[in-house]
């Protein structure tokens, strides 16, 4: 279909589809798939942009509400991916040295077999 003569509803159609391909390569955790998804929001957005004819407003509406839904998700589905992230760097990040009341040098994989707990 030529872009000129595309509705609103079919434009924001288009954008819920990219939208789902973004949340579903968010769920599976899939970089590939992210950059892909990426390629085809940035077209949608474009064609968003120009749409010279509304069409239905009834349709326009249901179609902009389904495209805002899909946005949520990318929004939920991103929040919970980088709170998780952030939480397994956090857990693998190394801790740091220590060193003794004396000034010794503790290293890190003994630093608990050191500590004393008082009565």
């Amino acid at each position: 279909m030529d872009a000129d003569s595309r509705t609103t509803a079919e434009v924001a159609a288009e954008l819920t589809a990219a939208l789902r391909q973004v949340g579903d390569a968010l769920v599976r955790v899939d970089a590939d798939a992210l950059l892909a998804a990426e390629v085809e929001l940035n077209r949608a957005m474009a064609n968003l942009t120009s749409v010279p004819y509304a069409g239905d407003r009834r349709q326009a509406l249901g179609a902009v509400r389904q495209a805002q839904a899909a946005l949520l998700r990318c929004r939920r589905l991103g929040a919970s991916l980088s709170t998780v992230s952030r939480a397994m760097l956090s857990a693998s990040a190394p801790a740091p040295d220590g060193y003794t009341r004396s000034g010794d040098h503790l290293d890190r994989a003994f630093i608990h077999s050191f500590m004393r707990i008082s009565a």
